[in-house]
């Protein structure tokens, strides 16, 4: 009866290569017998595994582009300086002595 409800939930509930290699990375799960015996059954280790998703669902890309034109930059930083000292002059209290 256990043989015939584990094989029902294995059919409803598979595990699938995704589970695995997060179980894999989860140092608290990573003892389990499912675990265990997917990779028995695909005849592979943990860091075979690893390495494949690693192939599969990490990409190389390359960091967007930061340069920025440098009369674009300074136009910038100026209109930071004036909306910075538009507001410094609207909330600071004079000095009454």
């Amino acid at each position: 009866m256990k043989q015939r409800m584990c094989q029902s939930l294995n059919y409803r509930l598979p595990i699938t290569e995704l589970h695995v290699v997060a179980a894999t990375l989860d140092p608290s799960q990573r003892n389990l017998n499912a675990v265990q015996e997917y990779l028995l059954e695909r005849g592979m280790t943990a860091v075979d595994l690893l390495s494949g998703a690693i192939e599969q669902y990490v990409r190389d890309q390359e960091p967007p582009s930061t340069q920025q034109n440098p009369e674009t930059a300074d136009d910038d930083v100026r209109r930071w300086k004036r909306v910075k000292q538009n507001l410094l002059s609207k909330h600071t209290v004079p000095n009454i002595r």
